[in-house]
């Protein structure tokens, strides 16, 4: 073996090693880098339920607060409206129909239906008066059913009908009096209600949320933000109009240097709706009830579909940025592999090159020095060295030509194109060469035209046969070329031991040599099939490669007519 050919080839095997411990490092990168992405998912989900439990509570306890503001709201009114009456606890001496005329009860913007005064005229004799705005004082009316089956101990709070109800001082009743206000449902549901819904909640809150209030009952809707049913259960419900307070009244202060008189003493028992002691407080279940939905579903419902989309997202996400370290490392993994390629070309090349060269070198040098002087060693010396520099020159067109297609620096010529010329002028180039070589030359031919560029289908098969006879052991060639359909088919067959199924997928890939063929140290620059294949893909064709039952390989070149 050359000194040059052992350093080329140390330095190639050198390459290689190198790049084996680098591919193999490539690889425990990328699965350590999976491997991280399995507890960075598991942390994504933790933290994405967290999140959404977070989230859960918190629009819950958003819902319940707005929904306590609007209660409370309502629960003030109240109070305004039955204090504008009744009055504090211990100050009942005004007048009444100066309260009645007070509180305006014609006013339209206040929720009042009527304002009625009741009085126990004895033994279960109740008289009633109305007042009337027309007379601007207070007319004689029928009692209400409903307040023959009320006890007055119940509260100043009515249901059904809504009404606020407080004891007042009168000289004709035996017993306190009472004072009936009872509230305007239509005004309440139709001017209340919304402005009381968005001044509390907002039109964000309102297009993301189903607002509405019925009856305590559910028998009866007042207002509802949405048009239709309303969206199954409610997420949140809480009673309105629940109480109402009363406050003491203040006592006029002691005259100076008097001392304070003492408060008045408590009742334990028995005191009556508005008598002394501390300021009542009247609850219960509410005169409507107020009800709150998310639009898209039950809260759970919203919550569980985020934390699922979100899931997906991070999913999505992490497995994305698990095939990215992927095609990282096929990048990385394909790149060493075209390097070694490489290497392995520039090996081969240096070898091939090398030995036209020191052929011709070696000839010439003979010539030169006078050394061969009979005229048919002069001519064969002279043979030898225009063989090996048509090799030379071959090859380095070959290079020339992968490289001008690859870089798409030359273009095609398509043209009219007869099969049997692109048949003719192959066989023409390469029958002498199998004739030297004991090879058996077959054809068959279609005289077919077709559109193509000649001069790079003569490359193509040229490359197919002269692949044929280095590899498919030099016995046999079958070359044919016919039209197929809409394309034109030129195949090439050997009988030789066929293609490795392991370099069956490799074979068209540039400076690609089979193991056999490194193992042999065939020549070869590994570019022959690759410039077949570019030529295929420049004319919309393609090439394909098979193994024959009966031994040998079958290379198709397939290249549409148009």
């Amino acid at each position: 073996m050359a000194p040059g050919r052992a350093s080329a080839l140390d330095l190639t095997h050198n390459g290689l090693a190198a790049m084996r411990m680098s591919e193999k490092q490539v690889n425990v990168l990328v699965g350590g880098a999976l491997l991280a992405l399995l507890p960075l998912a598991w942390l994504q989900y933790r933290w994405i339920s967290e999140v959404s439990e977070a989230d859960q509570q918190r629009r819950r306890g958003e819902l319940k607060a707005a929904m306590e503001r609007i209660a409370d709201e309502t629960d003030r009114d109240a109070t305004d409206l039955h204090a504008s009456l009744i009055g504090p606890i211990g100050r009942d001496d005004e007048p009444l129909d100066r309260r009645i005329m007070a509180l305006r009860p014609d006013d339209e913007s206040l929720p009042v239906a009527a304002v009625i005064s009741l009085f126990d005229a004895g033994e279960g004799d109740w008289r009633a008066e109305q007042w009337n705005p027309e007379m601007r004082g207070m007319a004689q009316t029928e009692v209400p059913d409903w307040w023959r089956k009320r006890s007055f101990r119940e509260g100043p709070i009515h249901a059904e009908p809504p009404a606020l109800v407080g004891p007042v001082q009168d000289d004709r009743s035996e017993g306190p009096g009472w004072l009936v206000v009872k509230l305007d449902e239509k005004k309440i549901a139709e001017h209340y209600f919304p402005t009381l819904i968005r001044h509390h909640l907002g039109e964000e809150f309102l297009r993301e949320y189903a607002v509405r209030i019925v009856a305590r009952d559910g028998s009866q809707t007042l207002y509802s933000s949405v048009s239709g049913g309303f969206p199954g259960q409610p997420d949140g419900t809480i009673p309105l109009l629940r109480r109402v307070r009363r406050a003491l009244a203040e006592a006029p202060p002691p005259p100076p240097g008097s001392t304070p008189p003492p408060p008045p003493p408590r009742k334990k028992k028995g005191r009556r709706f508005g008598g002394e002691g501390p300021p009542p407080e009247f609850g219960g279940g509410g005169v409507w009830r107020l009800e709150i939905r998310h639009t898209d579903g039950s809260l759970d419902t919203v919550v569980a579909r985020t934390r699922m989309r979100n899931l997906v997202v991070s999913g999505i996400t992490v497995l994305l940025l698990g095939l990215a370290f992927m095609a990282l490392g096929f990048a990385v993994r394909r790149s060493q592999r075209l390097a070694r390629l490489q290497l392995e070309f520039a090996a081969g090349v240096s070898h091939e090159l090398r030995t036209p060269l020191a052929v011709i070198v070696s000839a010439g040098d003979n010539l030169a020095g006078g050394y061969v002087k009979d005229p048919a060693k002069v001519r064969e010396y002279g043979a030898l060295m225009r063989d090996e520099g048509t090799r030379l020159t071959g090859m380095v067109e070959q290079v020339l030509r992968f490289s001008a297609i690859e870089s798409e620096q030359m273009p095609l010529e398509k043209r009219a194109v007869l099969v049997s010329d692109v048949m003719e002028s192959v066989e023409r180039e390469m029958k002498p060469v199998g004739d030297r070589q004991g090879c058996v030359w077959e054809s068959r031919v279609e005289n077919a035209t077709f559109s193509g560029d000649r001069g790079a289908l003569h490359v193509a098969v040229r490359n197919l046969v002269e692949n044929a006879m280095r590899h498919g052991g030099g016995k046999w060639v079958g070359v044919s070329g016919q039209k197929s359909g809409e394309s034109v088919v030129f195949t090439v067959e050997d009988r030789g031991t066929g293609v490795p199924a392991t370099d069956l997928p490799h074979l068209f890939e540039p400076f690609y040599r089979g193991a056999d063929s490194r193992a042999q140290q065939r020549k070869g620059s590994g570019l022959g099939l690759a410039l077949v294949n570019r030529i295929a893909k420049a004319h919309g064709g393609k090439v394909e490669v098979s193994n024959k039952a009966e031994g040998g390989a079958r290379f198709v070149l397939t290249i549409p007519c148009d």
